[in-house]
């Protein structure tokens, strides 16, 4: 007979065996409900423009046929959408998201509030308008379109005031968090500043071709540039020329700039995307995606987390040229103001997606079917295993139990037909020919 201590120790066994299968499938879930926090959403054409506010609780989006979209970041449904007449060029949020304001190919520019889906007001330009930008608070924004700048306060459709660049296009505005200083570069070789008390430039500066991107740093003292002479430029806000510039051996597409200007990203058709800190024209770092040109970048504002678009959508972190993350998708990027949240809009595949840097371990939302799929199958597979554990010791107990009973019958060899009294204490069965004969064939399949 066995031993009270071997049967305690097969129950605490089996306790354990379901206890693991359990927490297997809590970890599981555990595993894959922490990419709730990161999601996408199909729309219903091209992603051309996307904006992260700097908190990252709110995400405009823009598409090629003429959609605006506002999301909430714990919610991958639009709170409200509005349609344009054609593709929203550019989207912009105030710091906390409160405002957004949009610039369209129907040269329109149009100021919404985040509570609803009607423009505030809307403005419309003399060309399609190809850059805006927002101050933090949401009272000043700036335009960008065909042949002007425009200065807007919040509460008025009716700029406050115009720069006309005489028939050169306008390709890129940027304001400081304040609303002070603007900076502004097109296609007549300038790289302009300006302060919103006066439509005339504080100063500009003529570079060797086509400017096609500005940014100004949120405390208003720097601004890079960049476009088709292939230099990428660091100035004050002085006026007394460039601080720096370097050459690349591409086209400038993109530049952006940390809040305090120390850092600046540049995104080059030469397939590299390069770092700098304001003191040097050396790159910290430059990073070779040897497959497309890299063109929207995004810089978080404390400068710690850079963003790239190059085919795939890179994420680095400022001390490194190595990613720390890799998309298997490309578009329109955006970082929030500490880089812990980031969007992107895909062009191809028409979608936003939303992520959350504490996810990234697990890639996010592209890999999401793979890896619920992995945690189902390996759930199946130690069950089945442990299942199949627990059939083999009913079989073998089974088998030792078959043994004995049919050695008990031979012993009654001139009488197999002789009941004995006892019953089997395993199935029930009066021990008779029929219980002999049934075990005696199913003994030898065990």
């Amino acid at each position: 007979m066995m031993s009270d201590t071997k049967l305690g120790k097969k129950k605490i066994m089996k306790l354990v065996k379901i206890l693991s299968v359990f927490g297997i499938l809590f970890i599981s879930l555990l595993f894959i409900s922490s990419l709730s926090s990161s999601w996408s959403y199909s729309t219903s054409s091209s992603v051309i423009s996307i904006n992260i506010s700097q908190d990252g609780n709110y995400i405009g989006v823009g598409t090629e046929d003429g959609q605006v979209l506002f999301f909430r970041q714990d919610w991958s449904l639009p709170l409200w959408t509005y349609k344009a007449g054609y593709g929203i060029e550019e989207i912009q949020l105030s710091e906390n998201g409160g405002y957004i304001v949009a610039g369209s190919r129907d040269k329109n520019v149009y100021l919404f509030q985040s509570t609803g889906g009607d423009p505030l007001w809307k403005y419309l330009t003399g060309g399609n308008v190809n850059s805006v930008d927002i101050s933090d608070t949401g009272e000043y924004i700036i335009v960008g379109s065909q042949d002007k700048i425009y200065l807007f306060k919040r509460d008025s459709n009716v700029p406050i005031w115009t720069y006309d660049t005489g028939s050169y296009i306008i390709n890129s505005v940027s304001i400081s968090s304040d609303g002070f200083y603007i900076a502004a570069g097109g296609n007549d070789n300038n790289v302009y500043m300006f302060n919103r008390t006066n439509s005339l430039p504080m100063w500009n500066y003529t570079v060797g071709n086509d400017v096609n991107s500005v940014a100004i740093s949120a405390n208003g003292k720097y601004i890079a540039a960049g476009g088709y002479d292939r230099q990428v430029y660091l100035f004050n806000n002085t006026g007394l020329g460039p601080m720096w510039n370097f050459t690349t051996d591409g086209i400038i597409d993109s530049v952006a700039i940390s809040g305090n200007g120390r850092y600046t990203a540049v995104g080059s058709s030469d397939e590299n995307l390069y770092l700098f800190e304001n003191s040097s024209s050396t790159p910290l770092w430059s990073y070779d995606t040897s497959s497309q040109a890299v063109l929207p970048v995004d810089i978080s504002r404390d400068g710690n987390y850079i963003i790239a678009d190059a085919r795939d959508v890179f994420l680095f972190e400022r001390t490194s040229s190595t990613p720390i993350w890799k998309s298997d998708d490309s578009g329109t990027c955006s970082l929030s103001s500490d880089g812990s949240h980031f969007v992107i809009g895909s062009y191809q595949n028409k979608k936003v997606y939303f992520f959350n840097q504490d996810n990234l371990f697990l890639l996010g939302e592209f890999l999401f079917p793979f890896i619920i799929s992995f945690f189902i199958g390996i759930n199946i597979i130690i069950i089945a295993l442990i299942s199949r554990s627990f059939k083999f010791v009913q079989y073998k107990k089974y088998k030792i139990h078959s043994d004995k009973i049919i050695a008990e019958y031979e012993q009654y060899e001139d009488d197999l037909n002789t009941i004995v009294p006892l019953g089997c204490i395993k199935c029930g069965s009066k021990r008779n020919l029929e219980h002999y004969t049934f075990l005696k064939t199913y003994s030898s399949k065990l």
